[in-house]
């Protein structure tokens, strides 16, 4: 094999190393750019549960202290009750 055939040889064995690196870098590109779309996408998905479920938290928490204030109302009659009740059998 001389020089004359294999400088040809040479030159399209680099062009496709070239090639094959500038394809790899592209693929990466596109890769990590849709990557960067997946990570927005998940952060808008999970802000969007955290937002319904502080909004679910502030519901529970309202029902819950509405029921606690109507319990320690029932109580409280429920103690003047029995006081007029101990009251009226100790006369």
């Amino acid at each position: 094999m001389d020089l004359a055939t294999a400088l040809p040889n040479l030159g399209v064995g680099v062009a496709a190393v070239v090639v094959m690196f500038l394809m790899s870098r592209v693929i990466t590109q596109i890769y990590v750019s849709r990557l960067k779309e997946k990570d927005q996408e998940f952060l808008a998905e999970i802000k969007e549960r955290e937002v319904s479920f502080r909004t679910y938290e502030k519901e529970v928490r309202e029902t819950t202290l509405k029921q606690l204030h109507e319990t320690t109302r029932v109580v409280a009659e429920n103690t003047k009750v029995m006081d007029r009740v101990v009251d009226l059998l100790q006369k």
